[in-house]
């Protein structure tokens, strides 16, 4: 899903909720293992 598809969704579900005045993010269970191991193997540097 790209930046354009998410901004759709986002003015669609804004129009649906006018209140929700937040942008939702969907990360997939494998992608969040990424970054958790990215920031682990960062933080070995300071």
């Amino acid at each position: 899903m790209g930046a354009s598809s998410a901004l759709i969704g986002w003015h669609w579900c804004h129009r649906l909720l006018p209140w929700d005045n937040d942008v939702d993010l969907c990360v997939l269970y494998p992608d969040l293992l990424k970054l958790k191991a990215a920031a682990e193997r960062q933080d070995l540097y300071d």
